[in-house]
């Protein structure tokens, strides 16, 4: 952390300065970063810290499956890589927002 810090002025500078459309990459740089940061710790150690991020609650992924924009629950790191490629579509976001 104090190495991120060093380089950014602050680790918060760092976390804020990341690209919001790019968040599940930020997960994947923590969790390579800090040992204790896997799984689901990234997303909620973000929202500890006041970034906006999204998390994988059961009603996240109710929703997601209920809308198409995601089938079955992205656990694991394919999973996850999977809904990351398909939320990024132009298709995906329109499919969200009502519009095909």
């Amino acid at each position: 952390m104090a190495e991120i810090a060093a380089e950014h002025d602050s680790f918060g500078t760092w976390i804020a300065a990341w690209p919001e459309e790019n968040i599940v990459d930020l997960w994947d740089t923590l969790e390579e970063r800090f040992i204790q940061l896997g799984g689901a710790s990234a997303p909620n150690f973000l929202r500890m810290a006041g970034n906006d991020t999204f998390i994988f609650t059961h009603d996240v992924v109710k929703a997601l499956n209920k809308w198409d924009a995601f089938r079955g629950e992205p656990k694991g790191k394919k999973a996850v890589a999977k809904f990351k490629k398909h939320s990024t579509s132009g298709q995906a976001r329109a499919s969200l927002i009502g519009r095909k």
